[in-house]
């Protein structure tokens, strides 16, 4: 069951002969909300402190457990907000439900814990402009919430360098982060919206591949317009998952058939990466709980695509001295 509740300032207004005011905004902003009562008010603030102004916000809550929480503290914007209630489906769907409400000709996204700075929209909107063959532009982000994270770019560890293509996403060559897309309306609603029996984690990347395999203009700006903040407990931190969802993408794309050379070699490299990446992280985890004969078992797979002086460390502690190895990786992890 859905309902919605559309603030004051949502609503189209009528003249004096009852006609409507065929007046639309140019960007519909779309925040899917779950379990994040404690950070949406930042989100928000920071849309409403945008220097671009000819935008409609649209908080969609996804079932969220803190839904009482929730309504109260954005209770003050109720007049400037359409808010809108769902059973718990998923992001995927949460995105879905907004963009079908959006009455923008562009949807911006952002989750519900991040931030965009004050000239994120007059960047993003003046770039499509300029480039109206561009179907999608994404931004850089700073990240925060950790200290060892504070004063670097989400580029630093997930780049973009490149032409943006399907070969190029495959390859992980170029990373778009959700939070910081600005789209075509009608380009998400023909690219048949995110897949909504993906899963929680990776069903943007799933859809971003699908846009470009249809030919898609994907482009992006180098410069951070938005903070992205790094959580432990967030779906994004549970690195084993990711890669499952991840990979999951990648299966996807690859039944879909129709990929080219350069791009069938790309989405094999990845799932051998992610493949070995999941088997480290899961290497780990088994380690510390001292399960030392499944680790190794791990770490030995995930040798298997690239060994480095660290892996060769572990493996060789693994063998003659687990307890000691274990407990140095506890330290680290600490």
């Amino acid at each position: 069951m859905m309902s919605v509740i559309i603030g004051e300032k949502s609503i189209l207004q009528t003249s004096g002969d009852n006609s409507p005011d065929v007046s639309l905004p140019v960007v519909s902003v779309i925040i899917p909300a779950y379990n994040c009562a404690d950070f949406i008010c930042e989100t928000v603030d920071s849309i409403f402190a945008q220097e671009f102004k000819d935008y409609e916000l649209i908080i969609v809550n996804d079932g969220s457990p803190d839904t009482e929480k929730l309504e109260e503290v954005i209770s003050p914007y109720k007049d400037k907000i359409i808010y809108i209630k769902q059973e718990n489906a998923g992001p995927a769907a949460a995105r879905n439900c907004g963009i079908k409400k959006a009455r923008g000709e562009y949807v911006g996204f952002v989750d519900s814990d991040d931030l965009w700075l004050p000239n994120f929209l007059s960047e993003q909107v003046g770039f499509m402009r300029a480039n109206i063959e561009c179907d999608l532009v994404y931004a850089d982000a700073l990240l925060f919430g950790d200290p060892a994270m504070e004063g670097k770019r989400f580029t630093d560890f997930s780049p973009s360098k490149g032409e943006v293509n399907l070969e190029s996403l495959l390859a992980l060559r170029c990373n778009i982060i959700t939070s910081g897309v600005v789209a075509k309306k009608q380009t998400l609603i023909e690219g048949g919206l995110f897949d909504e029996a993906h899963g929680l984690r990776s069903e943007d990347y799933e859809f971003w591949m699908r846009l470009a395999k249809r030919g898609a203009q994907i482009k992006y700006q180098r410069q951070p317009l938005l903070r992205y903040r790094y959580r432990e407990n967030s779906l994004s931190s549970d690195n084993a998952k990711l890669y499952d969802g991840a990979l999951k993408a990648l299966d996807k794309i690859e039944a879909s058939g129709g990929l080219n050379e350069k791009e069938n070699a790309a989405l094999k490299r990845t799932k051998e990466k992610l493949n070995a990446s999941k088997n480290l992280e899961n290497g780990k985890q088994k380690l510390f709980k001292g399960d030392y004969k499944s680790a190794m078992a791990d770490f030995k797979l995930a040798s298997k695509f690239e060994i480095n002086w660290k892996l060769k460390a572990t493996l060789f502690g693994l063998r003659f001295m687990p307890n000691m190895t274990r407990k140095i990786y506890l330290k680290i992890r600490k």
